[in-house]
């Protein structure tokens, strides 16, 4: 299945406004947070999807909030209530910091696959260990 931000973003035609003011109403909530997402990563326009999945885990990579909490994974996990309350102290909010977390939390284990996972028995994020074959 494509992933939804990358269909957002790579969503090229133009739509009339008057249409626009009609249709977003009816957008469901993650759509138009997945917009404003996009607007802030400021990813370069026609990507394909590989290349577009680089380029978010390259900003991702860059932003200090996400190595704040990098850190504080890579020392022994990161728990919901944890992140949601260093988020909540360390930045610039659109969302709510448990919405920041949430958004944060599956930006990682989607960009980040060989580096973030969740633990299985919780929401916990913590480091992947790539286990090498013999």
């Amino acid at each position: 299945m494509p992933n939804p931000i990358y269909l957002d973003y790579n969503a090229t035609t133009p739509l009339d406004q008057e249409v626009i003011d009609e249709v977003m109403p009816l957008v469901s909530k993650a759509e138009q947070d997945a917009r404003k997402d996009l607007t802030v990563l400021d990813v370069p326009s026609g990507c394909d999807r590989k290349v577009f999945e680089k380029q978010v885990a390259a900003i991702l990579d860059q932003m200090p909030l996400v190595n704040e909490i990098d850190r504080k994974v890579a020392s022994d996990g990161l728990s919901d209530e944890a992140a949601v309350s260093f988020i909540e102290n360390n930045g610039d909010l659109v969302h709510t910091p448990k919405e920041h977390w949430k958004i944060f939390k599956t930006w990682l284990t989607y960009f980040f696959p060989e580096r973030y996972r969740l633990r299985s028995t919780s929401e916990e994020v913590l480091r992947s260990s790539v286990v090498r074959r013999r």
